[in-house]
């Protein structure tokens, strides 16, 4: 299996942390409508820290980073596919036409 391009990679990371950060984020926000007094709980019960407020404003800044990293890339990656849209959208010149005397 060939290794995956560094900027694909770094394409795969950053959609990554958007999706998970996001969902993240929104299931912080339906619980808080269901139950807002867990708020102040912890996420579980393995650990002390960190709540669930502190979770749904950790996915949220991730989530926004993630998408910010992701566009710069993709526009990036969109402006050099445009230049080689542009170089191979130019019309092919093999050679001159050929003008033979009394045709």
């Amino acid at each position: 299996m060939p290794a995956m391009s560094g900027n694909r990679f770094w394409h795969a990371i950053t959609l990554t942390g958007t999706i998970y950060g996001f969902a993240g984020w929104v299931y912080i926000v339906i619980n808080s409508e269901v139950h807002q007094s867990t708020l102040h709980l912890p996420l579980t019960h393995f650990t002390s820290w960190p709540h669930e407020d502190t979770f749904g404003a950790i996915c949220f800044l991730v989530s926004l980073t993630c998408f910010f990293f992701y566009t710069l890339l993709r526009s990036k990656a969109q402006r050099l596919s445009d230049q080689a849209l542009e170089y191979s959208s130019r019309p092919l010149q093999l050679h001159r036409p050929c003008v033979f005397p009394g045709y």
